[in-house]
């Protein structure tokens, strides 16, 4: 996510707080040198990225002292932000923005270049990267943190997501099954790929997102 972005549309909630969080600021775990040079093939690998992702955002909620929480994530982010919403009751709002579900399918379908370099990695381990539902199938049960699991539909009101219907990096058909798992919350599509899905979430949408934001935590703050 474009930080500076994402504070805007903060201010424009009119939050008294917010917190522009990445991954590798907010976990200091070198997040971007493990990018460049896959070196952990564990299968578990994806399952503790959204477990600690989700604990460090918890934690910066408890440092708030905030009762009424609104998160937007993007990306891998939107995975966490599901998470969260589904986990704690002071999220109230949640912009999931081309997000998803079904972390296996997504892990081995995705052709973002990182994890393919990861699926190559783990010829080690006797999965083929050229078959991606044996792949698929490997990771079922090392996904204890898939945010499909911890969707609520009863929530659905809380829940507004961006999907990108010709996403090639986190598959469409993925984003949809989260979509579904939400209980087919407020939603809006866009005839792109990832990044260009992004670009307009941050650059189109910013005064839709905010008035979503503001609305929501009024009325379900209450």
């Amino acid at each position: 996510m474009d930080r500076a972005q994402a504070e805007r549309i903060c201010v424009a909630t009119g939050a008294r707080a917010w917190v522009a969080s990445s991954w590798e600021g907010a976990s200091g775990l070198g997040i971007r040198a493990f990018w460049e040079t896959p070196k952990d093939i564990d299968l578990d690998l994806h399952d503790r990225e959204t477990e600690l992702g989700v604990a460090v955002l918890r934690s910066l909620i408890d440092r708030s002292g905030a009762s009424r929480v609104g998160v937007l994530g993007t990306s891998l982010g939107a995975f966490y932000a599901s998470v969260l919403a589904g986990v704690d009751h002071r999220v109230l709002r949640a912009a999931l923005i081309v997000g998803a579900g079904d972390n296996p399918h997504v892990v081995a379908h995705s052709r973002q270049r990182f994890l393919g370099r990861v699926r190559a990695a783990r010829a080690e381990l006797g999965i083929a990267p050229e078959q991606p539902r044996a792949h698929e199938e490997a990771l079922r049960s090392h996904a204890r943190f898939d945010p499909l699991r911890f969707a609520q539909p009863e929530l659905r009101d809380r829940i507004w997501m961006l999907i990108a219907t010709e996403d090639e990096v986190v598959p469409s058909e993925d984003q949809w099954k989260l979509w579904r798992a939400w209980g087919q919350p407020e939603t809006e599509t866009v005839s792109s790929g990832h990044y260009g899905a992004i670009f307009y979430a941050y650059w189109s949408l910013q005064d839709r997102i905010a008035q979503w934001f503001r609305s929501g935590l009024r009325s379900l703050g209450e």
